[in-house]
């Protein structure tokens, strides 16, 4: 978080304001927007793109009363949600009704779509397991805390693959690793926060950049093979080189396509047996 400012306006402030932010920290540009009319809050929900994240939201609860805190930090939470990827669960800046999409949430709206959430701020979601008022943080409800599997999922998938990982640290966790049990081209930008196994018989190329953090190694098992191609990069995270081990079993392939690299710091260790 790279700033972080309250205005208090209080109830009667009626005044339109305006943000200016830069959307990258190169400047390469300037996002000017008045506030949206009729909402307390807004962000930017994540991309491929070199963009910085902001929260803006306006203080509707109180007067700078202390018993609004909770309704403050309740939809800091919700725009939290959407810079990790999440769309509303009620209609309008909503998730997807298409059941066939991947991205479609069965675990908030059935199999088959039944409707989104009914905007409800005051009523206890509950009282009924059929009115479409629920606790989802995504919702319209002053009790809103609850994510799904699903929407857990989403979030970490933005966590690996959208810009907002680059406010995420660097650190290897080495009790979980990513296993690669079958073909795959990775041709986004990736980063990873495990050890990476490439089995036998499998096959990984690395066809954009992959960030691996200090600490985590990649495995190529005998019989598995990595390709590094010529748009593929494996670097450290934090802008900084990898500090790992590319290991390379005997009965292994690893090759690097014309323009392909790898950045290791001088203590990593290309080790192939």
């Amino acid at each position: 978080i790279k700033e972080v400012r309250v205005m208090q306006r209080g109830n009667n402030y009626t005044d339109d304001p305006v943000v200016n932010v830069k959307t990258d920290s190169k400047g390469a540009g300037a996002v000017l927007e008045p506030f949206l009319r009729g909402a307390t809050g807004f962000t930017l929900t994540p991309s491929f793109a070199d963009a910085d994240f902001y929260i803006v939201e306006k203080t509707l609860w109180n007067d700078g009363h202390p018993a609004g805190d909770y309704a403050a930090a309740t939809n800091i939470a919700h725009e939290l949600g959407h810079v990790l990827d999440l769309l509303h669960t009620y209609s309008g800046g909503s998730e997807t009704s298409k059941a066939d999409s991947p991205d479609y949430m069965w675990d908030l709206f059935g199999k088959t779509f039944t409707g989104y959430d009914i905007v409800n701020w005051g009523k206890n979601p509950c009282e009924s397991a059929i009115d479409k008022v629920t606790n989802n943080l995504m919702g319209g409800n002053q009790t809103s805390q609850y994510t799904s599997p699903l929407q857990t999922g989403k979030m970490h998938r933005a966590l690996h693959i959208y810009n907002v990982k680059k406010y995420t640290d660097c650190l290897c966790d080495t009790k979980k690793k990513w296993i690669i049990g079958k073909d795959e081209v990775w041709d986004f930008p990736f980063k990873s926060y495990n050890p990476i196994i490439i089995g036998n018989g499998q096959k990984l190329t690395v066809a954009c950049t992959l960030e691996m953090p200090d600490g985590c190694d990649i495995i190529v098992e005998n019989g598995g093979t990595l390709v590094i191609a010529q748009t593929g990069i494996i670097t450290g995270g934090c802008d900084k080189a990898w500090s790992g081990s590319l290991v390379i079993r005997k009965g292994a392939q690893f090759s690097v396509e014309p323009g392909g690299k790898y950045i290791m710091q001088d203590l990593s260790k290309l080790i192939m047996e």
